[in-house]
């Protein structure tokens, strides 16, 4: 790592982009590997922050294309006490008024963040040390509260990108004040810039980018691969985070009532998560331990061979009891690229992608009975897979290849590069804009 960040710094180029995320890298997030390989590929120098070290011991092949250093953030219990104290007094000394900002938004509860003065403020320096002249944030809740409260110390501009979870499972007021603090939001769905747009009716910087799909690299890697060419049943595929809002439990109940209807096929759910010992324990006590496999953490090569052998992809969505819910899973995009037939709920943003009968199919989320027969008829229609997948192929062809939607995020990062000026500006926050 020091290799790559000494090299980093030597090289004289444009200013820096500090890119700010929980987990680096996140085998689940293959939608920021992407738009980080895109960025540099658009000439961007970037500085990665992530607040918390990798729990994946399996990871994509593409991290190591990336040129830009991780920095992982210390948290608040590392260190010194002494240290720790000596970049609190700096920091109090270089701006006292931004400094005593923060403390009253902390104590009045404005911004909610764990460790936030000792993470914010190593932050700002680190920024402050390595040219850093805007910072992007992926997620709007934890890592949002941390790029806020170093902007309020620094007065370095940020921006964000909204996804699902952190969205729907944050307090109002909190997106509220974040959104409007933040130079521009980025989120993912046309559905959650609506949501997000109504909490700042008179805000203009509230903006959708699809996630993109980068299909050069899919297809690089599908030509490096060997599949097997044997006849076997047809694959049902699922992938996500094994939780609630997948339903990959419903998936189950529909894979029981297609075994007891006599179907062939077999089910293949890539994914790890906290449900998946609930999930053990449905698929042995429905008797499908030949049937349906959970397949745990795979990366992304190993995932393309699975789409290249599968009949169809289905991720029955729900809303979670507790409101959580998705935007648009990127494992759609990428079945879509794959020409595998999309069976799915018309949950939050998926219809934007997922047009009935044309690009896919869409079941009523939570209706097993419907969700099986849509199963069994992706498996004995052909005609209707042909027409769904050519219609879906050519529709992410057009409307989400990884170049186009990062034109947007090119653009402003841009316009905040060219407007900055380093740590010396008035801030949105202090001009009472938040």
């Amino acid at each position: 790592m020091q290799d790559r960040l000494k090299h980093h710094d030597e090289v004289d180029s444009p200013a820096i982009v500090g890119i700010l995320v929980k987990r680096f890298p996140k085998l689940s997030e293959t939608f920021i590997l992407g738009e980080l390989l895109g960025l540099e590929q658009e000439g961007f120098r970037l500085r990665i922050y992530s607040l918390y070290s990798p729990s994946d011991t399996t990871t994509h092949p593409q991290c190591s294309q990336l040129s830009a250093p991780v920095i992982y953030c210390p948290m608040p219990e590392q260190g010194s006490i002494v240290k720790a104290v000596k970049l609190q007094l700096k920091t109090f000394l270089r701006n006292p008024l931004r400094y005593m900002q923060l403390v009253f938004k902390v104590v009045t509860g404005t911004i909610k963040s764990d460790r936030c003065f000792s993470r914010s403020a190593w932050l700002a320096e680190d920024m402050r040390k390595n040219d850093v002249s805007h910072l992007h944030t992926h997620f709007i809740n934890e890592p949002a509260s941390i790029a806020l409260s170093s902007h309020l110390l620094s007065g370095l501009p940020f921006s964000l990108s909204a996804h699902a979870k952190d969205i729907y499972l944050s307090p109002e007021n909190d997106l509220t004040h974040k959104l409007n603090a933040a130079n521009f939001t980025l989120t993912c769905t046309e559905y959650n810039r609506n949501f997000l747009q109504a909490l700042v009716p008179d805000n203009p910087t509230i903006y959708r980018m699809y996630h993109g799909i980068d299909f050069d690299r899919i297809q690089n890697e599908l030509h490096e691969q060997q599949v097997p060419k044997e006849k076997t049943s047809p694959l049902i595929l699922s992938i996500g985070r094994l939780r609630e809002k997948k339903g990959f439990h419903l998936l189950i109940q529909a894979c029981q009532r297609l075994k007891q209807s006599g179907v062939d096929f077999r089910c293949e759910i890539v994914g790890y998560g906290p449900d998946q010992q609930k999930l053990e324990q449905q698929i042995a006590e429905a008797e499908l331990q030949h049937d349906v496999h959970l397949s745990g953490k795979l990366n992304h090569p190993q995932v393309l061979s699975l789409f290249r052998q599968a009949s169809m992809f289905v991720l029955p969505c729900i809303i979670g009891t507790d409101g959580d819910r998705d935007g648009i899973p990127n494992v759609i995009l990428e079945a879509l690229a794959m020409k595998v037939p999309v069976l799915t709920t018309p949950i939050s943003g998926i219809p934007e992608i997922i047009k009935q009968r044309h690009t896919g199919l869409l079941v009523e989320a939570g209706n097993v009975l419907k969700l099986a027969a849509s199963i069994e008829e992706l498996i004995h229609n052909k005609t209707l897979c042909t027409h769904i997948t050519n219609n879906g192929y050519q529709m992410v062809r057009k409307q989400f290849s990884n170049d186009s939607n990062l034109k947007l995020l090119k653009k402003l990062l841009g316009q905040s590069l060219l407007g900055s000026n380093m740590f010396d500006f008035t801030s949105k926050t202090e001009l009472g804009q938040s």
